[in-house]
């Protein structure tokens, strides 16, 4: 202050050497990064970009990793069983590696592998051994892999149940064009597939609509297999009929299927 009140000059020259004092006015504070933040704050954020780039690297390498062995993971059935308990199917694989027996074998996807409700009520047992197993068409669309007829079979049931008022899915089996055995009411319990004719007959729903297209050489061999099967299990009799949904009721639009009954023409059992 002395300084200042006495000499213009002195004022000057101590502005000019006062950087190099020890007072407060020659080591000004620097300022903060980011003058809106206190340095204690800007320093969290530093903290969590950081710790936002190493979980984001962490989970980037999970994922590459785990995706490498899917890929690298054969897909085989469970103890190598014909009858496997997948419930997960792939939509894009093929018919070969989505169907162990492509028709060659007896496979069945049971009710719990095509997410089957329950029925809505008990149903009625069916008497065995029976006489009568009667062919029909499901009128929906193909399916020629795995995923595509657990599709249509669901599909099915929900139709039966919620527009027709059944109990359950009307058939006892319906055999996909992959070349698999679906099981609807399966051997034990009457199905709804025919009035007049349910508690004497079983019912084999082709998934399809066959009026001009033929079954294909997959689900006509499954069904050679299936019928042999029922006779061994004691489910149908020795000398059963096989015969056509459209024969015994012509009139009823939803049983005309000419191609898919053209097929059996040439079967010992065929009636």
């Amino acid at each position: 202050m002395i300084i200042y009140q006495n000499s213009y000059k002195a004022f000057i020259i101590f502005k000019h050497f006062a950087p190099f004092s020890g007072s407060k006015l020659a080591s000004p504070e620097a300022e903060p990064f980011c003058p809106c933040l206190s340095s204690k704050i800007g320093r969290w954020v530093l903290i969590s970009v950081v710790v936002f780039v190493l979980l984001a690297a962490v989970v980037i390498i999970i994922v590459a990793t785990t995706t490498n062995a899917f890929k690298k993971s054969p897909h085989k059935c469970k103890g190598g069983s014909d009858h496997d308990s997948r419930q997960n199917f792939r939509t894009n694989s093929s018919i070969d590696e989505d169907n162990i027996g492509g028709g060659r074998i007896l496979r069945f996807v049971e009710r719990r592998q095509w997410l089957a409700q329950p029925p809505q009520k008990q149903l009625p047992d069916l008497q065995h051994p029976v006489k009568l197993v009667i062919v029909m068409p499901t009128n929906s669309d193909v399916c020629s892999t795995q995923a595509q007829c657990v599709f249509r079979v669901r599909i099915r049931q929900t139709f039966d149940i919620e527009s027709m008022h059944e109990d359950d899915i009307v058939f006892n089996f319906l055999i996909g064009g992959d070349g698999n055995v679906y099981v609807g009411r399966g051997w034990d319990y009457q199905g709804a597939h025919m009035a007049g004719y349910n508690a004497k007959s079983l019912s084999l729903g082709f998934i399809g609509s066959y009026k001009t297209n033929k079954p294909t050489d997959k689900q006509l061999s499954v069904t050679r297999l299936l019928l042999k099967i029922g006779v061994q299990l004691k489910k149908i009799e020795p000398n059963y009929e096989l015969t056509a949904a459209g024969r015994l009721k012509p009139d009823v639009s939803q049983y005309k299927a000419d191609a898919l009954y053209k097929s059996f023409a040439d079967w010992t059992h065929w009636t």
